[in-house]
């Protein structure tokens, strides 16, 4: 019931997982700003391709890469498939690991800061 107050009165949609759960928690911890959750980027095709999370400002994705949702050879293809569609649009991917985001977070969130501290300055220069 909670889930579906959250969905009716949030902007954002919630986090589908444990591991989008963590991650938006260590954005934010971290003050890396700008991203949204469960995003239609501009390559979706309206069936498959929302990402986890997105910041259109900086074409930029962070994806959770779970076992989940990553079993099978065809699932890691079909990943790679859609960070050489997001390069085509200019985007850059990110893919964040369980072990990554739940045991090693600072080192981890302070890499994303530092590439998107420079994915924002290669843009604005590029823009200037």
């Amino acid at each position: 019931l909670h889930r579906i107050c959250d969905q009716l009165t949030t902007p954002e949609p919630l986090p589908v997982s444990e591991l989008e759960r963590l991650i938006w928690q260590g954005l934010a911890q971290h003050n890396i700003t700008g991203f949204r959750s469960q995003v239609r980027p501009p390559w979706y095709d309206g069936r498959r391709g929302i990402v986890d999370f997105a910041h259109p400002g900086i074409a930029t994705v962070i994806e959770g890469d779970g076992r989940r949702w990553h079993a099978t050879q065809q699932a890691m293809a079909d990943d790679r498939r859609r960070d050489r569609l997001a390069a085509r649009h200019g985007w850059l991917v990110l893919r964040l690991t369980w072990a990554e985001v739940a045991h090693r977070p600072a080192g981890t969130f302070d890499d994303l800061a530092e590439i998107i501290a420079n994915r924002r300055s290669a843009l604005e220069a590029v823009a200037a």
